[in-house]
């Protein structure tokens, strides 16, 4: 069943990727966020709209709040590990309660791995 994969690839994405992402990404990856992460998408509130922004596939939503966060000196491995992987936790529990579409958890799924792939890169976000 298709829904039951897509459940599956973003368990794994927060439960294997994202920490072996952040781990190969070598010992100076720093993942404490900076003060200036207060109110940004690591809260709990923060991860729904994040996850909302992500499900409805609006680029240029996503980009100004990836943008936002790097801009607010947010090392990447915190974006990882506490934007990203709650992102990733919020979208599966919200498909398990039948509270969004098989769209909406596709095309957030999309995003989360494209915003994966752009900060994985050496030039990340500019």
């Amino acid at each position: 069943m298709a829904s039951e994969h897509h459940l599956q690839l973003l368990r794994l994405i927060e439960s294997q990727v994202l920490p072996r992402l952040v781990e190969s990404l070598g010992s100076g990856l720093q993942t404490d966020a900076p003060a200036a992460c207060v109110g940004l998408p690591h809260s709990v509130e923060g991860v729904k709209r994040f996850a909302q922004i992500l499900a409805g596939g609006d680029r240029v939503a996503i980009d100004e709040s990836v943008h936002q966060l790097v801009n607010a000196g947010i090392p990447r491995g915190s974006i990882f590990l506490h934007v990203l992987a709650p992102t990733a936790r919020h979208l599966c529990d919200r498909w398990e309660r039948n509270e969004c579409s098989f769209h909406e958890v596709s095309t957030g799924l999309i995003q989360l791995l494209s915003i994966l792939r752009r900060l994985r890169g050496p030039q990340h976000w500019v």
